[in-house]
């Protein structure tokens, strides 16, 4: 919600975006971030990395999943 409402996204920001990822096991939120963990252990991450909350260096802003490269084990 937040992040949708700072970029002005056209329509109603309080829709939220699907997100398509197999085999999700865990999922955690906050106002401007998403983690899920698939059953493999991976983590993916969207969402605001204005302070590098997501752990991704060159990223500001995604609405894609991303793999956290950083938590492979």
């Amino acid at each position: 919600g937040k992040i949708l409402k700072k970029l002005g996204r056209q329509g109603d920001p309080s829709i939220p975006l699907k997100v398509v990822l197999p085999h999700i096991a865990k999922i955690s939120s906050s106002n401007d971030s998403t983690f899920a963990v698939d059953k493999e252990g991976r983590v993916h991450c969207w969402g605001a990395n204005n302070f590098g909350e997501l752990g991704l260096p060159d990223v500001k802003l995604t609405f894609t999943p991303l793999f956290m490269r950083t938590l492979e084990h």
